[in-house]
């Protein structure tokens, strides 16, 4: 028999669990819409430079290897400074058409990835865990096993038992943020802005 607050636990932390899950992979897949800027990487690959080199500075370093290794760690810092890390958008660029008053000429368009093929992030709505118990008052604490729902079970539990509770837990999950809706729709105006006519 288990404790009813760890099972309801259990499933809240299971949940949880899922969610952050989901909300990772849907991280990556908007992150397939951007890329980051090259200074950023740029300020990643410095760092990772400047790691490298103090790990490998041995214990009787000369100040030629002390001065690198300080050059590094200030090209890195520099990168840094200069970085916004604001992510760009992937763009495609496509021709289009335009009427001009000379006739049909093609005009570039650089379409947003995330304005173009559309984005399918999955999210956890609700969830709900129902089940038959057996509950026993133990004291300070409610016990409860679950009821085998076939005879097999039944007969293998000693006999068979019956329900005396049901239970149900309904976990609603977060709805998701208009700031998505709202990057998109910009995306779409700044679209929309380039195509003439």
């Amino acid at each position: 028999m288990l404790d009813l607050s760890a099972l309801v636990s259990a499933i809240l932390v299971g949940t949880s669990q899922a969610e952050e899950a989901l909300q990772d992979a849907n991280y990556k897949l908007f992150a397939e819409y951007f890329v980051t800027p090259s200074s950023a990487q740029d300020a990643k690959r410095l760092l990772q430079d400047a790691a490298e080199r103090a790990a490998a500075l041995p214990e009787g370093a000369t100040a030629e290897d002390v001065k690198a290794m300080v050059s590094s760690l200030e090209a890195a810092s520099a990168a840094l400074e200069a970085n916004t890390a604001a992510l760009q958008p992937k763009t495609v660029a496509i021709d289009y058409p335009a009427s001009t008053k000379d006739g049909t000429a093609v005009h570039t368009v650089h379409v947003p990835l995330i304005a173009l093929v559309p984005f399918s992030g999955v999210q956890l709505t609700r969830v709900v865990f129902r089940a038959e118990l057996d509950v026993q008052d133990e004291g300070e604490m409610l016990k409860v096993g679950f009821v085998p729902t076939t005879s097999e079970g039944a007969a293998e539990a000693g006999g068979p038992k019956k329900s005396n509770a049901s239970l149900e837990i309904v976990v609603e999950g977060s709805h998701a943020p208009d700031g998505l809706r709202k990057v998109i729709e910009g995306y779409e105006r700044a679209l929309r802005a380039q195509i003439p006519g």
